[in-house]
């Protein structure tokens, strides 16, 4: 089954504060994610391809996939515009165990 693209509507929280709204730090994550929707897809398959190499109980750090999608991006391997804030990193880290079934475990938080 093949996932829709961003509709422009906001999701559910991943951090929902007291009344269940998000923060700015969230918000704006979306915004990025709205306007880079790239770089999920290199985090995923980066991640299933550190799972692959080595094995399903592997874990990984989002910090390391981070860095990892900046190299690649920087040699030129692939194409992006974008710059990749660290505030993200929890948000991608969540959102990535959320709706990747094979990565549901894969980082620690």
């Amino acid at each position: 089954m093949k996932k829709q693209g961003w509709t422009g509507q906001l999701p559910m929280a991943l951090f929902p504060d007291v009344n269940g709204n998000m923060g700015k730090l969230e918000l704006a994550l979306w915004q990025f994610h709205k306007s880079n929707p790239r770089v999920y897809s290199y985090l995923v398959h980066f991640a299933k391809q550190w799972r692959q190499r080595r094995g399903d109980g592997a874990h990984l750090g989002m910090k390391a996939l981070f860095e990892r999608v900046r190299w690649e991006v920087s040699l030129g391997e692939t194409s992006g515009d974008f710059k990749l804030n660290n505030n993200n990193t929890a948000f991608y880290s969540r959102l990535i165990m959320r709706d990747e079934p094979l990565l549901k475990d894969i980082f620690k938080v």
